[in-house]
């Protein structure tokens, strides 16, 4: 085919991705190794192609080298963002509690039960859009309707290019077959570009390929139409089909000499699309996108999302194990509590004993909430870096629908044993003083329940910073108003509750909360650093 021919053709149109002489090395004990070799070629619009190759080839590191997933390096393109990319990784990552279509819901934002109708239908996922995806211990969708639930938990987004990682593994023959076709389908009515990288596939998957890259030990042995693989490999004396190529020992020795060249040596129409790839690759269209830089340069998500919150709120109820535990431990502790600090009358000694159960009632209001919700939010966390890979929302927004979402589940079951403590242990039967320390419980609970993990929370304990800064609140509240009668034998007299604060209470509440408002700066900044996306320009 010469060039006049290219001209004509509709290939000659511009494509969605093209890479020229891409070569990648990694750093060794013994200085650097080369993954890929000056390898070249372009995409299009409605085309389905696979990347394959045995073990070791470098499939998976050039299409993660193509979807950007990779720190440093120089990126071409004149409009770099995020959004025209959705990349479905190996590993289906979703919440095991919400069901198919609020999956995709919560993905997509704008004009979203259109788009996320038309995608159930077109993944076959009607039938089961309310079941729930389930997880370990948990009945859910099968494994090939949840790989292609994390295919449409991308595609909402309407991208123009998607990077699928070995979407056939795991799955039997079947539904890896239909996942390929569904891709297929969707590539040529929405028009975009879907590349994949596939390890062993049927005769009938390779002939649903419209273009096939193929890589031995790193270097490119084919780019072109899947159709003409056999022929071409049959010319230079393999005649194996594509999938039996893969497996053949002498095959991929010869990829490393002069015996199997690179298909770009031996096709003039490649040479074609080469020439015109190597013209996208100019120096005005070429700039460092490494570091911050590069992040920043790319799509920035809104600063606030409804759909988290509404996500998040589900999430914590559908959690029966949670939500049970906390309620069966604050009733026990109501219990517990309220009956060891029984009716407290006015003597000398219930001043101790008002001060034991108040520091009883700070104590209950950390450990425990502490370790459920900490497991809860680890949980989640594979699948907030993959959201937040693909710039879905902002660490920010991310943090205040967790706090805000889990406010309420845990302020209700400790309103119930704060509610039951106060009137057994026959605390002040005032209404202003009950809302008053209601109101401290709930500034424990905030301040303290997703922060600080148990270590933190002793080690506080230890130096009093946690613990003992929290029960003055509570001491003036309880205590101002009472008065206390004085025994003939008692060594230490209170006539009131004045006395008993000036003698027991620290003046440093101010400090408490700035210790509340520095646990949740540090907290945000930690999340913030260890979930941040490294690659080059996602």
């Amino acid at each position: 085919m010469t060039v006049d021919d290219m001209e004509s053709k509709p290939h000659a149109r511009t494509p969605i991705l093209s890479w020229d002489n891409l070569n990648y090395e990694v750093k060794t004990k013994d200085g650097t190794r080369q993954l890929l070799h000056n390898i070249s070629g372009q995409v299009y619009a409605g085309e389905l192609v696979a990347i394959m190759g045995s073990s070791g080839a470098g499939k998976t590191t050039l299409l993660n080298v193509l979807a950007g997933r990779v720190q440093g390096g120089r990126l071409a393109t004149r409009t770099p963002t995020k959004r025209m990319l959705a990349f479905v990784e190996q590993d289906d990552l979703m919440f095991a509690s919400l069901s198919v279509e609020e999956t995709l819901m919560a993905t997509q934002r704008l004009d979203k039960q259109r788009r996320v109708a038309e995608t159930l239908r077109q993944l076959r996922l009607s039938h089961v859009k309310d079941t729930k995806i389930g997880g370990y211990g948990q009945r859910g969708v099968s494994g090939g309707e949840r790989k292609r639930v994390s295919i449409g938990v991308e595609m909402v987004t309407d991208p123009k290019l998607l990077v699928l990682d070995e979407p056939s593994s795991g799955l039997d023959s079947s539904s890896a077959e239909m996942v390929v076709a569904l891709a297929k389908e969707m590539a040529q009515q929405r028009q975009l570009c879907t590349l994949m990288t596939i390890h062993q596939p049927s005769t009938e998957m390779v002939a649903r390929f419209d273009k096939l890259i193929l890589l031995a030990q790193g270097k490119l042995v084919y780019m072109g139409p899947a159709k003409d693989a056999l022929s071409y490999f049959e010319s230079l004396g393999y005649p194996f089909n594509t999938s039996e190529l893969l497996l053949n020992k002498s095959f991929a020795s010869a990829a490393t000499t002069n015996d199997l060249t690179d298909y770009s040596g031996k096709d003039q129409t490649w040479q074609c699309r080469c020439s015109r790839c190597k013209r996208l690759f100019s120096s005005s269209n070429v700039r460092d996108m490494t570091g911050e830089a590069a992040y920043l340069a790319t799509f920035e998500p809104p600063p606030m999302n409804r759909w988290i919150d509404e996500r998040d709120w589900l999430l914590c109820t559908r959690n029966s194990a949670l939500v049970f535990g906390l309620f069966a431990e604050c009733l026990v502790m109501m219990v517990f509590i309220g009956f060891v600090f029984f009716q407290l009358d006015n003597s000398q000694s219930s001043v101790q004993n008002r001060i034991g159960a108040l520091f009883a009632l700070t104590v209950q209001s950390t450990f425990p909430v502490v370790i459920p919700v900490m497991t809860v939010i680890m949980t989640g966390r594979d699948v907030l870096m993959r959201e937040r890979s693909g710039g879905t929302y902002r660490m920010s927004s991310f943090f205040i629908a967790k706090s805000l979402s889990f406010f309420p589940l845990v302020f209700i079951p400790y309103f119930v044993m704060y509610t039951g403590i106060y009137f057994i242990a026959h605390f002040q039967y005032v209404a202003h003083k009950y809302f008053i320390g209601l109101g401290i419980l709930s500034a424990l609970l905030l301040d303290v329940a997703h922060i600080i993990a148990p270590v933190a929370l002793a080690t506080l304990m230890l130096i009093s910073a946690c613990i003992i800064m929290p029960t003055p609140g509570f001491m003036q509240n309880e205590f101002n108003g009472l008065e206390f009668t004085c025994g003939d034998s008692s060594a230490i007299c209170y006539s009131s509750g004045k006395d008993v604060i000036d003698t027991r209470s620290s003046k440093a509440q101010l400090l408490n909360l700035v210790l509340g408002f520095a646990f949740y700066a540090v907290a945000y900044c930690l999340l913030r650093w260890m979930t941040k996306p490294r690659y080059l320009w996602i």
